[in-house]
């Protein structure tokens, strides 16, 4: 349904993991630890259908200024479909 942003401005500093979906079939790229850590649980639990990684570019304004972001991920079970972390700025 959806497929990852792949740039975004204001990307420079963050740690990068590339690891291999066997549920997605492809390269997954992961933006911090935390989002590591969700991957692995995301990509384990039997109960989820499909999930995206950064699935969505937005802009928002932030303390006066106007940012441009991602959600961290979409999740689809079976009973729901969920950006589980909101966004990060």
């Amino acid at each position: 349904m959806y497929s990852p942003v792949r740039k975004i401005e204001n990307e420079m500093g963050r740690n990068r993991f590339y690891v291999f979906s066997k549920r997605l079939g492809r390269e997954v790229r992961l933006y911090n630890s935390l989002q590591y850590d969700h991957w692995v649980l995301t990509e384990t639990d039997l109960s989820v259908l499909d999930y995206c990684e950064r699935p969505h570019k937005i802009t928002v304004s932030v303390a006066g200024k106007v940012v441009e972001t991602v959600f961290d991920m979409w999740i689809k079970s079976a009973n729901e479909e969920k950006f589980p972390f909101g966004v990060q700025v």
